[in-house]
């Protein structure tokens, strides 16, 4: 091994045992100062002097020069019992992506002094791959920064170990502990290229390390941040520190959730304008969930910018096979043909690249980029061209809210049958008067109704005088609670959580609070529409009054004929397909929010011939499954449907309904391409 201007001759550990200095001074040779520590180990230490495991280690160093391994095995240490904070190593298929991207959209080689640099490193994954993209690149052109300290010495082995042959303390990377708050822009003097993989953090669940990057931010610019709003997660706010610490013009590339592309919403819709400007976006690359970021539960995707460089043209590559098949020496190929022929579609086996104008995403701010990918644009036209000639928004029709029952506590009690070993302790003396139909979970209910027949789920709502000292019904409901009590501590004993358990007039709170959250059927039913959907389409109406959870957002407002009309769009592949590009992605579920689908369309009433309004009605009512999202096909609803929209446009129905079927499968196949055969909520 080559070392500060001398040859530095290694042996055996053990020929050190006695002289223990000599292998100090050998390490430090190499510029690995931090792994020498007082106290030396003595020669009689046993334990450190096992011949069998220091030739285990040897021949282990052999295997795994690289350091890969003992990487991983660090990063699962640090991180123990920390994964709430968002350390995630990035995947190395992932790294040598983004290392191959970063070069490309650099356009050119680094000079000899200047650098590239992760400053929320980790265990280095994304510097250890760089060379991926930068093969001539120099221990010293290397910076990596991370405030976990166990992280240090890792760095320090594992960016060594990548030059064996010319690291020294002269050109060896750069290791620093510093919080990203520390952080100065003398810092990033000689920075050209940034790679990052933020902390992925509920700005809700962190908020002071939220404010603390803000804090940061307008100390730098004496602005405020323009990510950092509402619930917006850490991770973007710390982007946008990192952008104004570099110089204009330097490379970010950055791993970064998708849903900030594509959902509606304040906090998406600031990001979007952030990437188009100050970060320059130049690149986007999406890929397949499979293999990558497997503890992650937001979908991600790659950005890569200019600061303060926005372009005219912005690149979207999407690999339709997982990272790991994808052939690199054929996909930096394709990206050297692309310099001098932009009219490429394909950069390797399943990789494929097309062109966004930057002018059209800047217009889609507001309603999310749902074109980024061939499929999703398709969509965008055919909802152009088909619904929104003759439909009008959801929202103006309906009024929407989320359902009300499950943010309280205590839901072991409320959906009183739930807990079994409760229910069976309780249920004859619960009057009968006080058990109402509900719906917990979406996956409870089998049926498009939802009534006593069809849930075996029952809420507990006890009469008013339940709540009025010296009564009978007072009484009762005393007795449910001593019970509920006994029932909860014996089964916090068994797991040995340590959790307060409720006051009996805490419980008594939560119920006559909680009571009076009754979805009543009145003049009209309630359409629920599920949050959370992956692979069957649960829409459900309520034919009798019950209680409705926090998983399901409530449809309500005009007449029930409309009622009717809206519950068998929504149950057509029209209004699904439309909820497909409208909801975020997330494990390959359909996340929906209320933001999100105010504007989906249905078409006019006034506008449907009346024989058909009453086969719609018909059909609706009678309706009993659900449509299966992996395998759809169509039933007379949605052919009644295309006849709708046929009757208002130059299409025949054949058309309309075999487009968005195919449309629909696409989107799909894209949200959720490995499902399982017994899926379901």
């Amino acid at each position: 091994m080559q070392a500060s201007k001398r040859s530095v001759t290694w042996k055996a550990a053990l020929n050190y045992k006695n002289r223990p200095n000599k292998l100090v001074e050998n390490i430090r040779s190499v510029n690995f100062s931090s792994l020498v520590v007082p106290p030396l180990p003595v020669s009689k230490d046993s334990e450190i002097w096992d011949t069998s495991m220091l030739e285990d280690l040897v021949e282990l160093g052999q295997k795994t020069m690289s350091g890969d391994e003992l990487a991983e095995l660090v990063h699962s240490i640090a991180v123990s019992g920390r994964e709430h904070e968002g350390l995630v190593p990035t995947d190395l298929e992932l790294a040598n992506i983004l290392a191959i991207l970063s070069k490309y959209v650099l356009g050119r080689e680094l000079n000899e002094n200047e650098i590239i640099c992760d400053p929320a490193a980790g265990s280095g994954n994304l510097l250890a791959a760089i060379r991926a993209g930068f093969g001539t690149i120099n221990p010293k052109q290397l910076w990596a920064n991370d405030k976990e300290q166990l992280f240090l010495e890792l760095l320090s082995i594992r960016l060594g170990l990548m030059f064996p042959l010319i690291v020294s303390p002269t050109n060896s990377p750069l290791v620093t502990g510093k919080d990203i708050c520390d952080l100065n822009k003398d810092d990033f003097g000689d920075v050209s290229v940034v790679l990052m993989n933020p902390p992925y953090v509920s700005g809700v669940k962190d908020s002071k390390t939220k404010k603390k990057v803000a804090a940061r931010i307008y100390d730098i610019s004496g602005t405020l941040s323009k990510t950092n709003v509402g619930q917006v997660g850490v991770e973007a706010p710390f982007l946008r520190l990192v952008t104004n610490l570099v110089k204009d013009d330097m490379i970010i590339s950055v791993v970064f959730p998708k849903q900030y592309l594509t959902a509606k919403g304040r906090e998406a819709e600031a990001v979007r304008n952030y990437l188009l400007n100050d970060f320059g976006l130049n690149l986007i690359f999406i890929y397949p969930r499979k293999g990558i970021f497997e503890d992650v539960i937001k979908d991600t995707v790659v950005l890569i910018g200019s600061k303060n460089n926005p372009s005219d043209k912005v690149k979207v590559i999407k690999s339709e096979i997982p990272l790991a098949e994808i052939n690199l020496t054929k996909f930096k190929q394709g990206l050297n043909n692309l310099k001098t022929n932009s009219s490429i579609h394909s950069l390797a086996y399943g990789v494929n690249i097309r062109e966004l104008n930057a002018n059209d995403l800047h217009q889609k701010v507001k309603d999310g980029w749902r074109n980024l990918t061939n499929v999703g644009e398709n969509i965008d036209n055919w909802i152009n061209s088909t619904l929104i000639p003759v439909s009008e928004e959801l929202s103006r029709v309906h009024n929407l809210k989320r359902g009300r029952i499950g943010n309280a506590g205590a839901s072991d009690l409320l959906f009183i049958n739930s807990n079994h070993k409760l229910w069976e302790l309780v249920k004859d003396i619960i009057p009968k008067d006080w058990l109402y139909p509900a719906l917990r979970l979406v996956k409870d209910i089998n049926n498009v109704f939802v009534n006593s027949s069809t849930t075996d789920v029952r809420f507990l709502a006890p009469c008013e005088k339940a709540f009025q000292t010296g009564t009978k019904e007072y009484n009762i409901l005393e007795k449910i609670l001593d019970i509920y009590e006994k029932v909860k501590a014996e089964s916090l004993a068994q797991t040995k959580q340590q959790k307060k358990i409720k006051t009996k007039e805490e419980l008594r709170k939560i119920l006559n609070r909680e009571r009076e959250k009754i979805t009543r059927i009145t003049s009209a039913h309630t359409i629920l529409i599920p949050r959370n959907v992956r692979r069957y389409v649960r829409v459900f109406i309520t034919t009798q009054s019950a209680y409705i959870s926090t998983n399901v957002i409530e449809v309500t407002g005009g007449t029930i004929e409309q009622k009717w009309i809206t519950f068998s769009w929504l149950l057509s592949i029209f209004s699904q397909l439309q909820l497909e590009v409208m909801s975020k992605e997330q494990e390959g579920a359909r996340k929906t929010e209320i933001g999100s689908i105010e504007d989906l369309l249905l078409p006019k009433f006034e506008n449907i011939d009346n024989k058909i309004v009453q086969k719609l009605i018909n059909e609706a009512k009678t309706r009993i499954g659900f449509l299966d999202l992996c395998n759809p096909s169509t039933t007379t609803l949605d052919k009644l449907w295309a006849e709708v929209l046929s009757s208002l446009s130059s299409s025949k129905p054949e058309e309309i309904l075999n487009q968005a079927l195919f449309l629909l499968e696409e989107k799909v196949n894209e949200r959720y391409p490995e499902y399982l055969a017994s899926d379901d909520e």
